[in-house]
């Protein structure tokens, strides 16, 4: 039988067909172009590329990263200590990390320490080394995120939102601190980026995840930031099963990995969640040992933190109702608008409290933001559509940025000028070390013990110890010389913040000593050791302001020319006994 070739095949056969002329009437039909996503502004607008802005975004956090002070002694006792004791088995131990009371989660600690191990594996690194490196990669999770964010709101707002989002995102000091801190309010600013950004992308599941992050990992109580976006899932998308059922899996997931971790380390069955959680709302004495503030410390705080900025997002609640009356579509109403519910609630409640602290408000800080460019942009519109007022709306719109930037610019100067000698003089007392060969020893801190950057700065060799001082509240101790310190209990530790006179070792036993050289705040028991030239010399020595000495706004912002006339410096020193 012979097989019959098919047409076009090899080796003869029938001609080849010709293909049929390709004409425009010819060709299919184009399929329909996607709609643009719902934007409440579709007003055309310039607005930096992403590439632009994650590039302005990354140079302020790297620059943070380098040279942020770490204003709360907390970031150092409570995490860059455990973290400290995770990697190089050393450290302090503060009372929550007591397994009696076990308040912390190493778990959180791993969060970030792995991240070192990870280096570690590739390139050995020293401490100090490995302690900036952490916080580079901090800016550049803090920049990523914030870029995100920032392209979302472009998508969701309109450019001209978007743009001033993101100047007030740059220029703002607060973010500056916040986006590089070692602190749970840090993380939870993270996740506050990352969950509303995935929430306006449609990403139900990163937004719930990263809620029960912020949530169980790092602060239970940023759980307020989630309440918009369940009640967005739940009522508005109607999505009750995917709700249910990824909010089941990050709980049990995340748990199972935090008592995994803290069973270890506790020796015990520990939810550190629970247990910060009832400590702080259950017991009759709480967080108010540690100090009460009035509401007008907040409002300072802001202020300093997100100058103009602050105060300009508090008109967010009547720009909130213009838009409500004006926006047809109300779930992209409510999408719009549903972060500035979390904001609102989060001041009420934390305002509310007697305990006050600077970085209970850092994961608030990006909605700030947001408020403030939504109600100015709003606020420039209206102004624009009234004859009479439209010449100068964009001389408005320039004067806010503008202040809002140089006051951003000047509040960052005054802290890197003022009050970045704890960090220089450490650094370079490990420089001095090494080029000297200074001989290991013991180092004390008295007053100053509160601005301790860390073991990370801490020479080879070299032991931290406090002498006694003013402070009569209850210090760190050390962790136990032992592979399973952190399950060993202590009877020193409590929860009372009582004194432990444990802590303090006697000053003869100093062979270095890190205070301050100012003698109008000296008495017998905080002596101006600098000036005891008889029993110590100075090793290292940087300017650090003297807040009694100096004008209030200078202190708060600093100020080209003016900064040196009405500010007073003492010297921030690392003295060397001579006995």
């Amino acid at each position: 039988m012979v097989r019959r070739r098919e047409v076009g095949g090899g080796g003869g056969g029938a001609p080849r067909a010709k293909p049929p002329r390709v004409t425009p009437e010819t060709l299919p039909p184009s399929p329909p172009t996607p709609d643009p996503p719902a934007c409440l502004d579709p007003t055309p607008a310039y607005a930096p590329a992403t590439g632009i802005a994650l590039k302005m975004l990354l140079i302020v956090r790297f620059s943070a990263a380098l040279m942020a002070n770490i204003g709360d002694c907390d970031e150092v006792y409570n995490y860059w200590e455990p973290a400290h004791y995770v990697l190089y088995k050393s450290g302090f131990q503060t009372w929550e990390y007591s397994p009696q009371f076990a308040l912390r989660s190493y778990a959180y600690i791993w969060l970030y320490a792995g991240v070192i191990k990870a280096i570690n594996v590739v390139i050995t690194t020293h401490r100090l080394v490995a302690f900036f490196l952490l916080r580079c990669v901090l800016a550049l999770l803090c920049a990523g995120l914030e870029t995100l964010f920032y392209r979302c709101v472009c998508r969701l707002h309109g450019p001209r939102v978007a743009r001033l989002l993101l100047v007030f995102l740059v220029f703002s000091p607060g973010m500056f601190a916040a986006s590089v801190a070692f602190l749970p309010s840090s993380f939870s600013l993270y996740m506050c980026l990352l969950s509303y950004s995935a929430l306006i992308l449609g990403h139900n599941s990163v937004a719930i995840v990263s809620i029960a992050a912020s949530v169980l990992l790092a602060w239970p109580f940023s759980a307020i930031l989630g309440l918009p976006v369940a009640l967005d899932i739940l009522l508005v998308q109607r999505r009750v099963l995917t709700f249910v059922l990824v909010s089941l899996l990050a709980l049990l997931s995340i748990l199972a990995f935090m008592l995994q971790v803290d069973s270890y380390y506790y020796n015990k069955p520990v939810l550190a969640t629970w247990n910060i959680v009832h400590y702080n709302i259950f017991t009759p004495h709480g967080p108010d040992l540690y100090g009460t503030e009035p509401v007008s410390y907040y409002i300072i705080n802001g202020f300093l933190n997100l100058p103009v900025t602050f105060f300009i997002s508090f008109l967010i609640v009547p720009v909130s109702a213009i838009q409500y009356t004006k926006v047809k579509d109300k779930k992209l109403y409510w999408k719009a608008f549903s972060p500035f519910i979390a904001l609102a609630l989060w001041i009420v409640v934390f305002f509310a409290q007697p305990h006050k602290e600077e970085r209970f408000l850092f994961p608030i800080y990006p909605l700030i933001c947001l408020a403030a460019a939504v109600s100015l942009a709003c606020i420039v519109e209206q102004l624009s559509r009234v004859p009479s007022l439209s010449a100068i709306s964009r001389y408005v719109l320039i004067s806010v940025v503008a202040l809002a930037a140089a006051l951003g610019v000047c509040r960052q100067g005054a802290l890197l000028v003022g009050y970045h000698a704890p960090l220089d003089v450490w650094g370079e007392f490990g420089s001095e070390v090494e080029s000297r060969g200074l001989p290991p020893g013991t180092v004390c801190m008295g007053r100053e013990w509160h601005r301790f950057p860390s073991s990370f700065f801490l020479p080879e060799h070299f032991h931290m110890h406090f002498i006694q001082s003013h402070f009569n509240g209850q210090l760190p101790a050390h962790y136990a010389p032992s592979p399973d310190a952190a399950s060993i209990p202590h009877a020193h530790f409590n929860d009372m913040n009582r004194e432990e006179p444990s802590r303090y070792t006697p000053l003869d036993t100093c062979r270095y000593l890190v205070d301050r050289a100012s003698a109008s705040s000296s008495s017998p028991l905080e002596p101006a050791f600098a000036n005891d030239t008889g029993h110590w010399q100075v090793i290292v020595s940087r300017p650090f302001l003297e807040p009694a000495g100096s004008h209030p706004l200078c202190r708060a912002f600093y100020l080209p020319f003016l900064s040196a006339m009405c500010s007073q410096y003492t010297q921030y020193v690392v003295l060397m006994s001579k006995s």
